[in-house]
């Protein structure tokens, strides 16, 4: 609605669906490029509008026993940072890179295997917690390490990947409303662009401009 407005268009359903193509071109962009280095791999949920109505049994369940939620995929690339802050409240002993953000079907080994393959690096150092899910990702990468650790912990082994969607989940709550299902890959898109170029002030606008064009605009829906 900002968009419309400062467009001065009349038409809503027009800039809905430029915004759409914008988000989907944010996603190509990122797809050329793989997480390298240090990556913290974990699945989430984010709250989306759907048909299926939770059994109302289950009305209460969190994390993974969820029913009611779109189950993503977070990926956060990392370096080492300053050693002193190892250990402090609220610090983290790494730096933040790059991160990548996938809607998955479910949470099989396979669709984690499909995440790693696209998004990381063969040559990557993957850390997780010890979800049996994740037990084959180690075919993917360089080096995989898995460390059980209660839910409670899970933000001290991996620190970003919890801030990246702590912070997804604000910005959609705040922003946007009554997301679909169908819809949720291109708002991680955006998000995930926008943090990976955090550093790009002034540029962002020609960067995106850019990668509006490089690729032309496929409808899925329509075959066009």
């Amino acid at each position: 609605m900002e968009m419309q407005r400062q467009l001065g268009h009349k038409r809503y359903d027009t800039i809905w669906a430029m915004m759409h193509k914008i988000r989907k071109a944010m996603g190509n962009r990122d797809e050329k490029y793989q997480l390298e280095k240090i990556v913290e791999f974990d699945d989430g949920f984010v709250k989306a509008s759907s048909d299926y109505k939770e059994d109302d049994r289950y009305g209460k369940r969190r994390g993974r026993g969820t029913l009611n939620k779109t189950p993503i995929v977070m990926m956060a690339s990392t370096v080492e940072g300053d050693p002193k802050l190892k250990g402090k409240a609220n610090k983290k002993s790494t730096r933040l890179r790059y991160i990548k953000m996938q809607v998955t079907e479910d949470q099989s080994s396979e669709s984690f295997e499909n995440a790693a393959k696209k998004h990381i690096s063969p040559s990557a150092e993957l850390f997780t917690d010890g979800f049996k899910s994740y037990s084959k990702l180690k075919n993917y990468v360089k080096k995989h390490v898995a460390q059980k650790v209660p839910p409670k912990e899970a933000e001290r082994l991996l620190p970003w990947v919890h801030t990246t969607i702590a912070n997804l989940k604000r910005e959609l709550l705040g922003i946007h409303h009554n997301i679909k299902d169908d819809y949720l890959q291109n708002y991680l898109n955006e998000f995930c662009y926008k943090v990976n170029r955090r550093y790009f002030e002034g540029q962002l606008f020609d960067r995106m401009m850019i990668a509006a064009v490089e690729r032309p605009w496929y409808d899925s829906n329509t075959n066009t």
